[in-house]
């Protein structure tokens, strides 16, 4: 009598599904590469700077720029300076940093070829309690090593220069102060600064005694 089994009875019909899921199976866990080259990774992108072009920042923080002119800075130091002088009633004057900056030689004066060292910059401000005029930036330094200079009116990269004159009531102007060092060995060289200068306003009143002050401040750097 002739065995008629069910085909999903039959032992080698299980094999065969079993061989073609294996198979199956296989292609879709394959269907993409486990190679390196196609594994994706995030990438960030920046317009192309100055330096990856190979040219040179224009921002230098070795060198002081003077009437727009690099000098390259040997040595450098600041102060934080805590002073105020309201002696004169008209004005509040308040100093708050002095910048020493020993250069590399240079002319400081074209026309007569005089060469600096250093360079000093003052930083102050001045308050009005009424109109004045005053020029603390074309005062005059006298510094413990003995140098004499005027201030100039540079243009100094960073800094503000020409900014004193007529100050009206309830103003506050502020600025630097700048003067060329003819000669500077060393900045620790500098123990004080001597800083003068003049204000007044005016009057109709002949005998006010008060309307002119000479400021002579003297500033102890601690080294």
């Amino acid at each position: 009598m002739k065995n008629n089994k069910p085909f999903y009875k039959i032992w080698w019909f299980w094999l065969i599904v079993v061989v073609l899921v294996v198979i199956i199976f296989g292609m879709i866990g394959g269907g993409g590469s486990s190679s390196d080259d196609d594994t994706s990774n995030k990438a960030s992108g920046h317009t192309t700077t100055q330096t990856e072009k190979g040219a040179k920042s224009s921002s230098n923080k070795d060198t002081l720029d003077i009437n727009y002119d690099n000098h390259k800075i040997l040595d450098q130091k600041s102060y934080d300076v805590s002073f105020n002088d309201n002696s004169w009633q008209p004005a509040n004057i308040k100093v708050s940093k002095v910048s020493i900056f020993k250069l590399n030689p240079y002319t400081s004066d074209d026309d007569s070829n005089t060469k600096a060292e250093g360079y000093i910059i003052i930083h102050m401000s001045v308050a009005a309690n009424r109109d004045i005029t005053t020029y603390p930036d074309q005062g005059t330094l006298v510094t413990s090593d003995g140098q004499q200079v005027d201030a100039v009116l540079d243009t100094v990269k960073g800094y503000k220069e020409n900014w004193a004159g007529e100050i009206s009531k309830g103003v506050t102007k502020q600025g630097d102060i700048l003067f060329p060092i003819e000669k500077l060995s060393k900045i620790s060289d500098m123990k004080t600064l001597r800083l003068k200068f003049d204000a007044y306003y005016d009057t109709d009143n002949y005998e006010d005694e008060n309307a002119q002050h000479d400021y002579d401040i003297t500033l102890n750097l601690n080294q």
